[in-house]
């Protein structure tokens, strides 16, 4: 829990899901918030568990981190680096092309260009308290050097199947975006989350769930976009707000939705609407964009299965990057699989 007390958005596509302070509790202000009182929620049937609810719910030691990094994590660790420098360093920046064009090639991928890192800016506009209408928040003067406009790729929000999909759905989300239809790993596996979720891909099951610790994601990813689990995307979780919207950026600049794994817990803070509930609830959704430097600060965008299992819950949301970094991080080691 974090000690010192700080305003958080999370703001969702179409409505404004209001503030909320980091004092352990949901507290709801402004018009639009649904946020639901810190109380008991009733269990759901087990045919509609709580999305994400994983099965394996620890951490990883470092050993078991390490064992892990496929053949690419070193160079994508080292893209990550120069990146950041690239901002203000020429030379770092001639560094992550070559980089990133090696990693391209490893993976087999034709690149759609080359991500570019924009300079530190500095905010010229406070963020406002409470709640705010959309027509506010896309009026807000752009910053110093940040972006004038959101960063968006137009992925396709699904709803997951079963209520312990959210994995499955995340992965048909960012295949389908991809236009890859057929796996690599077994050409008779056409797209469906029946199909992600066997233990060939997410594991999920029909009452399992996508889990972190045993890297069920990436391998989803992985096997059915390269055919192998190892190559391409990788596991990671965030060291800092820059390392996640340096991971962010990269991506969406470079037409890659991104899977990110989430946990909210009774009594703490929730985003889109999820409800407050006794178990805590780990979930996956899909990265689509950001927008760096926005009259908010740094904002994510991602796309929610959960529309199909919890009412208000919206397609789309959007945090703040230090609201991200929290789910990720607060209470549990999650984080992005890119």
């Amino acid at each position: 829990m974090l000690k010192r007390r700080r305003e958080r958005i999370a703001l969702g596509v179409g409505l404004v899901f209001g503030f909320c302070s980091v004092t352990g509790v949901v507290q709801a202000t402004g018009p639009h918030d649904l946020s639901q009182p810190p109380e008991l929620v009733a269990a759901v049937p087990e045919e509609r568990k709580p999305p994400g609810s994983e099965e394996k719910t620890g951490y990883l030691t470092a050993e078991q981190v390490a064992a892990m990094r496929g053949p690419n994590a070193d160079l994508k660790d080292q893209m990550v680096v120069e990146f950041e420098a690239s901002a203000t360093d020429p030379a770092a920046r001639v560094r992550f092309e070559a980089l990133y064009l090696e990693y391209m090639l490893r993976i087999g991928v034709s690149p759609l260009g080359i991500p570019v890192a924009p300079p530190p800016y500095k905010a010229t506009t406070a963020v406002p308290v409470g709640s705010l209408a959309p027509s506010e928040v896309a009026g807000l003067p752009a910053v110093v050097a940040g972006d004038p406009a959101p960063r968006l790729l137009s992925v396709t929000q699904y709803g997951q199947q079963r209520g312990n999909w959210c994995g499955p759905a995340t992965v048909y989300m960012m295949m389908k975006y991809k236009g890859i239809t057929l796996s690599a790993y077994n050409s008779n596996h056409t797209l469906s989350q029946t199909t992600l979720s066997t233990g060939d891909y997410t594991n999920a099951g029909m009452y399992g769930g996508t889990d972190w610790v045993d890297f069920d994601m990436r391998r989803a990813v992985n096997r059915w976009r390269f055919g192998d689990e190892n190559v391409g995307y990788e596991q990671v979780t965030p060291s800092s707000t820059t390392h996640l919207m340096t991971m962010t950026m990269i991506d969406i600049q470079g037409y890659e939705p991104l899977a990110a794994d989430m946990v909210e817990v009774y009594g703490g803070l929730h985003y889109n609407y999820h409800p407050n509930r006794a178990e805590a609830i780990y979930h996956w959704t899909a990265g689509y964009g950001y927008w760096y430097g926005s009259g908010y600060g740094d904002l994510v965008y991602f796309k929610d299965p959960a529309t199909t299992v919890w009412p208000n819950v919206q397609p789309s949301f959007i945090l703040g990057i230090a609201d991200t970094y929290y789910f990720m991080t607060a209470n549990a080691q999650r984080g992005v699989v890119w």
